[in-house]
This record gives C-alpha cells, sequence and structure tokens, in this order.
C-alpha cells in the first residue's frame, strides 16, 4: 500500500512531518487565512499513521497549499 508523506505547519505554528492515506480531497470553506473566514481552500482529509514519527491513528484534514516535501511512500501492511 502507498501514502503521502509530507511536512506540515499546524494550525498551533508547529511543524511536523506526517505520512498519511488520503481518503478524500474538496474545495471547500476553511479557516485558512485568520482574518479571512470565508475562504475556499483545497482540503485532503486523510487518516494519519505518523506524526513526526510517532504512530497515530486519527482522521485529519490538510489544506494541499501548506503541505511541503510531498512524497509517495510505500507502507507495510500486516
Amino acid at each position: 500500500m502507498n501514502a503521502l508523506q509530507f511536512d506540515y505547519i499546524n494550525h498551533k505554528g508547529e511543524d511536523h512531518s506526517y505520512k498519511v492515506i488520503p481518503i478524500s480531497i474538496a474545495f471547500e470553506p476553511y479557516k485558512l487565512y485568520p482574518d479571512n473566514l470565508s475562504s475556499k481552500a483545497w482540503v485532503i482529509n486523510a487518516l494519519v499513521l505518523e506524526r513526526s514519527k510517532i504512530k497515530r491513528n486519527v482522521l485529519r484534514n490538510f489544506v494541499v497549499m501548506r503541505m511541503r516535501n510531498i512524497a509517495e511512500v510505500s507502507v507495510e501492511t500486516r
């Protein structure tokens, strides 16, 4: 199985690396800019497998334009 790996600065300003399995993508309203609550952005809903090399199992949304160093990586399935 393949996943996406990327760097991302979250809403708290913390820089993390993620490994996720994308579920869906949509152009939807998102609080991308604090002074413009009605802005829209491409948002990926994904299952987070790792955040900064710590295993996770949560659903999370990511704004595509904030994703950096994106790569497709293989994930072991057991």
